[in-house]
């Protein structure tokens, strides 16, 4: 099944990202202040949580010029975030659901939250895995 809600309405950016090419394009291109505030406040986040998964301080973007883009590792990192959050939003047909589930501690995760995972790949691609399995009606 093809999601609906797609990464770029998260970022709130107008490029479209549907193959892994248009994700590296946009990457290259960059990710800007405004996008990564607005992934926070579809995750229901503090600018603090964004930027710890982002692997960068919170007062780089406080401090972020408004018209320059982040670099590739952080808007790579802010895509598949982007990903993760349209994926969840999809699954749990709402962002307060889904954001009330990243909060809470899954059985799946070792009792961790599906947030606390996330500063990894790994663990993005874990919480990704677990929205599939969710969405197959798999509860782990």
């Amino acid at each position: 099944m093809e999601a609906t809600i797609f990464p770029e309405q998260i970022l709130g950016i107008k490029k479209k990202m549907r193959t892994p090419f248009d994700f590296m394009t946009a990457a290259k291109d960059g990710i800007g202040k405004k996008e990564i505030t607005r992934l926070a406040e579809k995750m229901c986040v503090p600018i603090r949580v964004i930027a710890q998964l982002l692997l960068i301080h919170e007062r780089t973007i406080r401090r972020h010029p408004e018209d320059k883009a982040f670099d590739l590792a952080t808007s790579e990192r802010a895509i598949r975030l982007a990903q993760v959050t349209a994926r969840g939003i999809e699954v749990f047909g709402s962002e307060e659901e889904f954001c009330e589930w990243l909060k809470e501690p899954i059985m799946a995760f070792g009792n961790k939250a599906p947030l606390t995972l996330m500063e990894s790949i790994y663990g993005i691609d874990m919480v990704l895995k677990e929205l599939g399995r969710i969405e197959h009606g798999i509860i782990s």
